[in-house]
């Protein structure tokens, strides 16, 4: 009996090693997440992880979650008994009233750096008369980004057909850096300066001209993106 159960273990030993080495993560836990949910009377997310009925995590042991995600579009807001950008870890136990098991509170999350805040994305014309369409964006960066820099926009692909944009201009306003190099490139945009830094809590202002597709992009697509960077 004894050499049976051995037998069994290693088996299923083997099987839940051979899910790690191919990356069959789904096998040993699943995964949820609650996005917005009021938490002790905060509005805050939940991710959850449920080991499978044979999968344990020892004592000691480490257990590392990359988390991909994306940045809100304003700082966190303190409200009254809430602690902003503080993380809550609990282990609990799989039964219905989630008997929690060990819990840790307050641990400090981390602190976004070069946020850049989008105050405007205006096009000059609304209609679809117009092959070409003059784009206003104003922008503010958290950090100042010391020379050389790079100011990159990605904007969606609708809005880069090429017969239209054709000697398709960008211009620049007064509070950018005087000498700036530009790029436009499909539906990336960059703006590289050499001497000059680009100012924090500045209200930056460029023009750009893209095509006017005659039907817009759904919400999930018509996502602008903008990064700075050290070059």
């Amino acid at each position: 009996a004894p050499k049976t159960d051995m037998t069994e273990l290693d088996a299923a030993c083997l099987e839940l090693t051979t899910y790690c080495e191919t990356g069959q993560m789904s096998m040993l836990f699943t995964c949820s997440a609650s996005i917005g949910v009021m938490i002790e009377g905060a509005r805050k997310s939940e991710l959850e992880f449920t080991l499978a009925h044979n999968v344990q995590i020892r004592e000691g042991s480490l257990f590392q979650v990359l988390v991909t995600g994306y940045n809100t579009r304003q700082k966190p807001v303190t409200t009254t008994g809430s602690e902003v950008d503080h993380w809550v870890f609990t282990t609990r136990r799989a039964d219905s009233a989630k008997t929690i098991l060990d819990e840790q509170r307050s641990v400090v999350g981390f602190r976004l750096l070069g946020v850049v805040f989008v105050n405007l994305i205006s096009p000059n014309i609304q209609t679809v008369s117009t092959a070409d369409n003059e784009v206003t964006i104003q922008i503010q960066l958290e950090t100042e980004v010391d020379p050389a820099a790079s100011l990159q926009i990605e904007y969606p692909m609708a809005f880069s057909e090429e017969a239209a944009l054709e000697g398709a201009t960008i211009t620049t306003g007064d509070t950018f850096p005087r000498k700036v190099t530009i790029r436009h490139n499909d539906n990336i945009i960059e703006i590289e300066t050499q001497d000059e830094a680009l100012p924090r809590d500045t209200l930056l202002e460029f023009k750009v001209v893209v095509s006017n597709p005659s039907i817009s992009p759904p919400p999930e697509e018509n996502i602008w993106r903008f990064t700075t960077v050290y070059l």
